[in-house]
């Protein structure tokens, strides 16, 4: 398919590189095609673990390419490195063609190999790429093995999307020391949407790793239970909304383990979380009638600052002197 304002010449072209002319698309074709049309067709298998045609259509593209310009702040000034595989929408569409859509430039890699990704960031100053874990691994262990790769200029990367599985804090940190200009976004999504539902902001990464992170601009996210049903929005026991408040209020980490299930005639809610010094929960909440263990990393140092912002401390704030003559 050659796409021209007029048939023959396209089918003249197209017949001299060898494009199956059958069917011509023309300016005016394209003209009128709406949101519903397909816009391609991607092949996937992570969702059902069954490889099925997925439909994309010209509105769910256009929709989540404008959630990921306002996501990223992505303009003319930008440059993708398309590193993965086209048939893959975290090469096609993370940001891929949203760099485009906006006046950006696209600087396309034949293949991904190492030393040829970080030699075409140093020669062409890309803003931005996307890499799957294991293309993440397979870079920082290529610059480990051959220390002269690290002679490559990574700086004018601005941020790095990911996904595909969960990135270990190791290996975002070693690569945010890698490309020390960069944010590290790690998406959340299906194929079916075009991917990059949702993220992080860039404070948040390893802050608060294991949460997808709020939806992106244009894109309602719903919980479902097993039945297909909506599950109401923040629903949870309250024993856990009392320890996200105290661990917020009082800066520190709070470890709760619940019980579940009956118990000496008493229904327990369960409510085993983890929940960090800023109130979010780094593992959990359990509120499922099942035993579980949650595992989260915590930097106990972060609890030693009861800072909340520049103009406010928890403890520093205090002025003990003023209660007295209350309390008197």
């Amino acid at each position: 398919m050659l796409t021209s304002d007029h048939p023959a010449t396209a089918r003249a072209v197209a017949e001299q590189v060898g494009i199956d002319t059958k069917r011509v698309v023309r300016g005016s074709d394209l003209d009128n095609l709406g949101e519903a049309d397909l816009h391609r067709l991607m092949y996937s298998s992570g969702t059902t673990a069954h490889p099925k045609g997925v439909p994309i259509t010209y509105g769910n593209f256009y929709w989540k390419t404008i959630g990921h310009v306002a996501e990223f702040g992505i303009s003319a000034a930008d440059r993708t490195a398309m590193a993965g595989p086209m048939y893959h929408v975290g090469a096609f569409d993370l940001p891929g063609i949203s760099t485009w859509w906006v006046g950006g430039s696209l600087v396309i890699l034949p293949r991904f190999d190492v030393p040829d990704l970080l030699a075409t960031i140093d020669r062409t100053r890309p803003t931005n790429v996307w890499l799957a874990p294991a293309m993440v691994n397979a870079v920082l262990n290529a610059i480990t093995q051959s220390p002269e790769l690290a002679g490559f200029s990574t700086a004018s990367i601005r941020f790095i999307t990911g996904g595909g599985e969960k990135m270990p804090v190791t290996l975002i940190e070693r690569l945010l020391a890698t490309f020390p200009n960069a944010r590290f976004a790690d998406a959340y999504g299906l194929t079916e949407t075009v991917s990059g539902d949702t993220f992080l902001d860039r404070d948040s990464i390893v802050a608060k790793l294991g949460s997808v992170g709020r939806a992106c601009l244009h894109l309602e996210v719903a919980v479902w239970d097993e039945e297909g049903r909506p599950v109401p929005a923040g629903e949870r026991p309250c024993d856990v909304v009392r320890v996200q408040a105290d661990a917020c209020v009082n800066g520190v980490f709070i470890a709760v383990a619940d019980r579940c299930r009956a118990e000496r005639g008493v229904s327990w809610v369960g409510g085993t979380v983890i929940v960090g010094p800023d109130g979010y929960p780094l593992a959990g909440p359990v509120t499922s009638d099942d035993p579980a263990v949650l595992v989260a990393c915590c930097d106990l140092a972060r609890a030693r600052n009861k800072q909340v912002s520049k103009h406010n401390d928890v403890i520093a704030d205090r002025r003990p002197l003023l209660y007295r003559p209350v309390a008197s």
